[in-house]
């Protein structure tokens, strides 16, 4: 029996039903129990006592962030799972205690829009889709995966996904200074179609767009007078932006342990 059950909920019914079985293989699970639903997991075993509820608490909302950035970049939805009332927690002798927690909002976006009854079961039929779940629900020795993806579990604007360009541009900067990727290789990643044809590129257009309010107004990096109008921009939509990062975050996952 687990020690903490954190309950959660979501916008989206389909999205719980789907975490009930995606991650039966995963340490960090979603169980269903008398019709709530609660995230588990052997890292809130560490916490011995009712008196460790808010380091447990911080934890829940670290492994939910995670979740949510993951179930962003694999399925390019923006439904979420929150953490609502109680938390159970089993003490030694086995009685059930419900620790009242403050209750997180459900923070809409943009919601896509299903072709279907059943949408997170009729995408993710494929092994290397739930692998994919499994795999980065964990995490790993990398501090610099960790925050990349808690900047993509965050509203998107500008300023977030910067900080993701900017985390896997200094990355991949090493990387290929150690000879561990090839030369070149963050360039053809971020360039995208246009590379070679139309320098700077897809890279240039992003930066700019997000720096300058020359392009992107109030919601830019930079005030207006803290900000140049470069010629050779072609401006990217917030839209493009997300899926210009998106893309490039996952290509850059695949090359840690």
């Amino acid at each position: 029996m687990y020690r903490w059950r954190v309950q959660v909920t979501s916008d989206d019914p389909q999205l719980l039903s789907y975490l009930l079985t995606s991650l039966q293989e995963s340490p960090h699970r979603v169980i269903e129990e008398d019709k709530h639903y609660y995230l588990v997991s052997p890292t809130f075993d560490a916490f011995e006592n009712l008196s460790a509820y808010p380091e447990l608490s911080a934890r829940a909302d670290k492994l939910i962030a995670r979740l949510n950035a993951l179930l962003k970049l694999q399925f390019q939805t923006y439904s979420n799972i929150v953490k609502t009332n109680p938390t159970l927690y089993m003490d030694e002798s086995g009685l059930l205690h419900l620790v009242v927690m403050e209750t997180i909002g459900i923070i809409t976006d943009e919601v896509r829009g299903y072709t279907g009854d059943n949408f997170f079961q009729h995408t993710a039929q494929s092994q290397a889709q739930l692998d994919f779940l499994s795999q980065w629900i964990e995490e790993g020795n990398s501090s610099l995966v960790d925050e990349a993806l808690q900047y993509f579990s965050l509203p998107r604007n500008w300023h977030n996904l910067e900080k993701i360009f900017e985390i896997i541009a200094k990355d991949m900067g090493k990387k290929e200074d150690n000879r561990a990727l090839p030369p070149g290789t963050f360039d053809k990643w971020t360039q995208g179609r246009a590379f070679g044809k139309q320098p700077p590129g897809r890279s240039f257009d992003f930066l700019q767009t997000a720096h300058s309010y020359h392009w992107s107004g109030l919601d830019a990096r930079h005030s207006s007078v803290g900000s140049q109008k470069r010629t050779g921009v072609t401006p990217m939509s917030l839209q493009d932006a997300v899926e210009y990062i998106t893309d490039l975050l996952v290509k850059w996952l695949q090359i840690h342990p």
